[in-house]
């Protein structure tokens, strides 16, 4: 996920792999941006998706953002 990941792009070893990182973390945004695409499809607007997410009326899923301990 681009959370985790996202930690590392000021610690990345290079320019390169600095570089690379940051188009992944792009392309999960990319990613989250598709899901509340198809999200707000079932009548909700994204808006109120993330004020609720803010508010803790709706769970945060934790599949995808388990912490990067190590650039490796």
């Amino acid at each position: 996920g681009a959370l985790p990941e996202g930690t590392w792009i000021t610690r990345a070893p290079g320019f390169k792999r600095k570089m690379a990182l940051m188009a992944k973390v792009q392309d999960e945004v990319g990613h989250a941006q598709l899901l509340y695409s198809a999200a707000e499809t079932l009548g909700k607007p994204r808006e109120k998706m993330i004020e609720d997410l803010i508010s803790g009326k709706s769970k945060y899923s934790n599949v995808f953002n388990y912490p990067a301990e190590t650039w490796a």
